[in-house]
C-alpha cells in the first residue's frame, strides 16, 4: 500500500512507515495504521481499564511527517463518512476526531490542527448545521440528539431521539422513538406538522412522502409545500425518480404503477399529473411499450 514512495510496513506486530528506499520514517510503534489517500492514522491500542485507543494523524502526501496529536480515541476523515460535503470542504476540512473521555469531538485540517472542538460525543454534517449525539453516560438509555450551527450556537438542544434530516429552515426529527415525525421551523421552533409516523425530505417544489405502517401494511402519501396532502395516504409504495423528476407511485393490492408529476403553478393551486399505466413495468417512459401504455389525466387540487 503506497502514496507516492510511502509504504506502510509491520515489524514484530508493530507497524510503520517506510520510503522506497526502505528507509524508516515512522518508527514501528503502532497497532493499527489505517490510510485515507494521502493520510495515515495510527492507532496505539490502550492498556488503562477505559480501554480506549489513542490515534494521531500522520500526513505522507509529501513524506512529511506532522507531528503527532494523540488527543483522540477515533480518527476518521470526513469524505468517507459519505455526509454533506459542501460546508467542511469550504473550509478545508479533512478529519473529524473524538474525544470519548471528555466527551467532545474536533474537526481537524489536513495537518492535524483544530478547526472547532464541540463539547458533543458525535457529530454528523448536515449541509449548514450539524447534528450533535450525547451518549448515555450509563449506557442504558438510547443517545440524543440535536442541532447546532458551524460556530456551536444551538438551535435545538440534544434531547430528541432522532434528528432525520433539514431542508434550509425546516428540520424533521422525533421527539422518542416511538413518536410521530414533526417538522419544526427553526426560525420560530414552531411545529408545523406532527401526525404522520414519517416524513421524508422535500423533493420536487417542496412535495414531500409521508409513510406510516398498519398491520404490516405500508401505506404512503404525498403533501405539499404548506403540509397540506395533495395525493391521500394509501396502501402504496411512494418514491422519487430524480433523474426523471416525478414521483412513481405503486398501488400494493394490483401492483399497478402510475408515475406522477408535480407542478407548482402559484402559492394559492398546485396542479397534479398522473401518468396512470395499464400493467406495472420496471420503467415505462424507457421501455419498448412506450406511452401506449400511459393516459394522461390533469387533476386540480
Amino acid at each position: 500500500m503506497a502514496v507516492k514512495g510511502v509504504f506502510k510496513a509491520k515489524k514484530d506486530g508493530k507497524f510503520g512507515i517506510i520510503d522506497s528506499n526502505n528507509r524508516i520514517l515512522v518508527d514501528f510503534i503502532y497497532d493499527e495504521l489505517y490510510q485515507y489517500h494521502p493520510y495515515f492514522v495510527t492507532v496505539r491500542k490502550s492498556k488503562n481499564s477505559e480501554g480506549l485507543n489513542l490515534c494521531s494523524v500522520i500526513d505522507t502526501g509529501y513524506v512529511t511527517i506532522i507531528s503527532e496529536r494523540e488527543n483522540y480515541n477515533k480518527i476518521v476523515p470526513v469524505s468517507s463518512t459519505f455526509e454533506w460535503k459542501a460546508e467542511y470542504a469550504k473550509r478545508n476540512i479533512v478529519f473529524k476526531a473524538n474525544n470519548f473521555r471528555k466527551h467532545q469531538v474536533s474537526l481537524l485540517f489536513k495537518n492535524g490542527e483544530v478547526y472547532k472542538t464541540y463539547p458533543y460525543d458525535d457529530i454528523i454534517f448536515m449541509d449548514n448545521y450539524l447534528k450533535v449525539k450525547m451518549n448515555d453516560p450509563k449506557g442504558e438509555a438510547d443517545d440524543l440528539e440535536g442541532l447546532v450551527d458551524w460556530n456551536g450556537k444551538i438551535l435545538l438542544k440534544p434531547k430528541y431521539a432522532y434528528i432525520g434530516w433539514v431542508n434550509k429552515e425546516l428540520v424533521c426529527l422525533y421527539e422518542k422513538s416511538n413518536s410521530n415525525a414533526q417538522i419544526i421551523d427553526l426560525k420560530t421552533k414552531k411545529v408545523k406538522v406532527d401526525k404522520y409516523p414519517s416524513i421524508m425530505a422535500p423533493e420536487l417544489n417542496g412535495c414531500m412522502i409521508i409513510r406510516k405502517f398498519d398491520d404490516d401494511l405500508e401505506h404512503h402519501g404525498i403533501i405539499n409545500s404548506k403540509f397540506e396532502e395533495i395525493y391521500p395516504m394509501c396502501n402504496c409504495t411512494i418514491y422519487y425518480d430524480e433523474q426523471e423528476k416525478i414521483f412513481k407511485i405503486t398501488n400494493n393490492l394490483t401492483k399497478k404503477l402510475s408515475c406522477s408529476h408535480v407542478i407548482e403553478i402559484n402559492e394559492g393551486f398546485l396542479y397534479f399529473c398522473l401518468l396512470l399505466t395499464y400493467r406495472r413495468v420496471s420503467n415505462p417512459f424507457r421501455s419498448n411499450l412506450g406511452y401506449n401504455f400511459l393516459q394522461q389525466t390533469l387533476i386540480l387540487f
